[in-house]
């Protein structure tokens, strides 16, 4: 079931525009996957623990991205709480 539109109309996407937009997420998705494999493998570097954190959250946002552009199945609920950490970080 698509969700109503209860609220005043936004940016309508064209299609290479959406394509466009969808691309550069897949580009941080791919980088956030392979960010945590560039530091060494040391389970007691603090950095390292930072980094596979960060790259959790980037993960997370290009979901949210991802699927706000191209997924109107998605509940709009469900892409806010992941924004605001309501559901967790990872």
């Amino acid at each position: 079931m698509t969700e109503a539109n209860t609220e005043r109309p936004g940016v309508t996407l064209s299609h290479a525009r959406k394509l466009v937009c969808l691309e550069a997420v897949w580009e941080i998705d791919a980088l956030a996957r392979i960010l945590p494999g560039l530091l060494p493998d040391d389970e007691e570097d603090n950095g390292r623990l930072a980094v596979r954190g960060v790259a959790g959250r980037l993960l997370r946002l290009a979901f949210v991205v991802m699927n706000g552009i191209d997924d109107e199945m998605q509940p709009t609920e469900k892409l806010e709480k992941i924004i605001s950490l309501d559901s967790g970080q990872g």
